[in-house]
């Protein structure tokens, strides 16, 4: 944890900031939530709430200062799925591709997640305690048509054919913990290329291609990172297939058939060595013990003492 929450402050390269004159020049921004922190207590507006999450982000605010004592310091929080990139200023988003300054907050929806109106911890119980009758054998994801209008990649892998079981629908309101009905899981991009999905697919203890992307040619140099990467080991815990491509303009023939491809002899491979999924399965099933809220908690506290001692 420490050296991932040190790389997120030495991407500011030693620069220190006027966070009070900072807040100032974004007081008016929709997106970027403004939250202050003074003898222990917030203050925030929640007004024009964008989906519930500035309500979100205060119910994580609120525990972590039940259990931890934070000096007075003033947080800038983007609350879109991408990163603030208008300005140099330390702003905590909920993912960040390599390369690029900024820092990382936890997922809005780790304390309420609205399908199921549970947090992470009660969620790993229903996961548990759901035992599926019989496991497709096949890849699957469901999820909203979030690249539509971008790359249009959920939406080609939606029109193959079995092992491939896509569904790109604004109708998924599908109890997330059914995910365990299917032996394989993907890990798609959405509108940006991240997920809040993987975290509740680490769950179900089953095999997870996670499909990343990432864009060079804006000086992103890896895959989008969200705050528990930390814990979880490439290819160890999950498959991970990383691909540098302008991810918000549709996605080119040559490189829609290669990750087509790369998935498929994944599945291909498991499906031959089933001593290599259940290891992968293991490995995750040890490392998915590490992700509650304490520890989100303690790595929020950890980052925001840093930020506010080396940045601020």
């Amino acid at each position: 944890m420490d050296n991932f929450i040190q790389e997120q402050i030495d991407s500011y390269k030693g620069k220190k900031y006027n966070i009070l004159k900072e807040a100032d020049k974004m007081k008016y921004i929709d997106t970027i939530f403004i939250v202050k922190i003074k003898n222990n207590k917030i203050i925030a507006n929640l007004e024009n709430d964008m989906l519930g999450r500035k309500k979100n982000i205060f119910l994580i605010m609120s525990l972590l200062l039940e259990k931890y004592k934070l000096d007075e310091t003033i947080l800038l929080i983007n609350l879109t799925d991408g990163y603030y990139w208008k300005t140099d200023a330390p702003v905590f988003s909920f993912g960040l591709p390599k390369g690029k300054p900024g820092l990382i907050f936890p997922n809005f929806d780790m304390l309420y997640f609205d399908l199921l109106k549970k947090n992470y911890n009660q969620l790993k119980r229903t996961f548990n305690n759901y035992h599926p009758d019989k496991i497709k054998n096949d890849m699957y994801f469901k999820g909203g048509p979030a690249t539509l209008k971008r790359n249009l990649f959920r939406e080609k892998l939606g029109q193959e054919k079995l092992p491939f079981n896509v569904i790109a629908t604004k109708n998924y309101s599908e109890a997330l913990y059914k995910v365990k009905d299917h032996k394989y899981l993907l890990d798609l991009p959405g509108v940006k290329p991240q997920s809040l999905r993987l975290k509740y697919l680490f769950l179900a203890q089953r095999a997870i291609f996670r499909v990343s992307f990432y864009n060079s040619k804006i000086d992103e140099t890896g895959y989008w990172r969200q705050f528990y990467d930390y814990i979880f080991n490439e290819n160890e815990d999950y498959v991970h297939l990383v691909y540098n491509f302008d991810y918000d303009n549709p996605i080119s023939d040559d490189l829609y058939k290669k990750i087509k491809t790369d998935l498929l002899k994944k599945y291909i491979f498991f499906e031959k060595h089933p001593e290599k999924y259940k290891e992968m399965v293991e490995h995750l099933n040890k490392n998915i013990k590490k992700l509650t809220i304490d520890s989100m908690l303690k790595y929020l506290y950890t980052l925001i003492m840093k930020y506010s001692k080396d940045i601020v």
